[in-house]
């Protein structure tokens, strides 16, 4: 039984691992049962799952009742009961209406996770790599919010990421089980948009299954302005 300490979830796809910090800062790989884990600090990192990027609107009289209500919309919308994680955003609102951005996943896994508040445990945070990409971006790279639409793509792992970002939001992306040159020609052939896309080439570092990212090592171009960047 794991308790009272830092635990890490990687979920990908089908497959849940869980990791412990151990000896000299390094992340051992435990095969407990996430049933297992209790009253401890939660961290979920969550790779190789695509992210539904939709706008939702609702009457303005619904906006205390916000969250319930996109929980509902999207469960009927994927019929699906348990299997949702999703975050929103108010982009716009008027008089009688308010218009929101939905960033949601649906995996089979969710039900298993949200398990984890049953065991006193806090759940620090849930993030997808896309997200964790971006705001690495955002930080790191000089002028970049001040472009207000832009594509990107990487890879980590065994798995291939494309990202248009729309002031500075995530309005479209897509996630392949590949390396990077047949991902540029999937791009190439399905978005024909391969010029305006730039490629991130990561670097992998220390950490909890190499997720730390110690360095960008390469960045091509956004919109013909090469731009800088300084080591993470």
């Amino acid at each position: 039984m794991l308790k009272n300490e830092s635990i890490y979830f990687n979920l990908y796809n089908d497959n849940l691992d869980i990791y412990s910090k151990g000896k000299n800062n390094t992340y051992e790989k435990n095969h407990h049962n996430i049933f297992s884990v209790k009253k401890s600090n939660i961290y979920i990192l969550i790779q190789g799952e695509g992210i539904l990027s939709k706008e939702m609107i609702f009457d303005k009289r619904l906006k205390s009742n916000l969250h319930k209500t996109i929980d509902t919309e999207l469960k009927y919308e994927l019929n699906s009961k348990d299997n949702i994680l999703f975050t929103y955003k108010i982009v716009h609102k008027d008089k009688k209406s308010i218009r929101v951005l939905v960033n949601c996943i649906n995996n089979e896994l969710v039900r298993e996770l949200k398990s984890l508040y049953k065991n006193k445990n806090k759940i620090n945070s849930i993030v997808c790599i896309q997200f964790f990409i971006l705001k690495l971006l955002q930080k790191k790279v000089k002028g970049l919010k001040k472009i207000e639409e832009y594509r990107c793509a990487f890879t980590y792992g065994d798995y291939s990421y494309y990202m248009r970002i729309h002031k500075g939001e995530l309005r479209e992306n897509e996630v392949l089980k590949c390396d990077m040159n047949y991902f540029k020609e999937y791009l190439f052939q399905n978005y024909d948009c391969e010029e305006s896309i730039s490629y991130i080439y990561l670097k992998k570092g220390k950490g909890f299954n190499n997720i730390a990212i110690s360095e960008i090592q390469k960045l091509k171009s956004f919109e013909n302005e090469v731009l800088k960047l300084e080591e993470v």
